[in-house]
């Protein structure tokens, strides 16, 4: 297969505790994070002063959104020093994955969107995925 010069080839990856996760695309930035939910999390206080949830899905609202967002920091290559507070996305578990606003670039607000990926229990993993919208394969080995 011969390749066009102006095809770019992306991928990204990550990994946490006893799984790794990654993901290419074509001609699309993307970006992927995996987080183990540990059961030892010891930074309750700050998941309950950050999060108005009620206590039985704050921690797991905490690890859907750290995934939601790193994916998308990942994606545009800006990474956690340009601000997770830059930037908003959907937290509630089992609600869609959502860019929902972002001060650091608001146009990307549409052009980017984010899914949740699942990775078993214990887990939760996104991707975050420049353009429209299309379909995704994954597989867990």
């Amino acid at each position: 297969m011969e390749k066009n010069s102006d095809e770019e080839l992306n991928f990204n990856v990550s990994y946490s505790n006893e799984l790794i996760l990654y993901a290419v695309s074509l001609n699309r930035r993307i970006g992927v994070d995996i987080e183990f939910i540990r059961p030892d999390f010891a930074d309750e206080q700050i998941v309950k002063r950050f999060f108005s949830l009620p206590k039985k899905i704050r921690k797991e609202a905490f690890f859907t959104c750290w995934a939601r967002k790193e994916a998308y920091l990942k994606a545009t290559g800006k990474g956690i020093a340009s601000g997770m507070d830059q930037f908003v996305v959907s937290l509630i578990p089992g609600e869609p994955a959502e860019l929902i606003s972002t001060k650091i670039n608001p146009e990307e607000t549409s052009s980017f969107w984010i899914e949740d990926l699942n990775m078993g229990q214990g887990y939760k993993a996104a991707l975050a995925v420049e353009g429209p919208r299309c379909k995704i394969n994954y597989r867990q080995y």
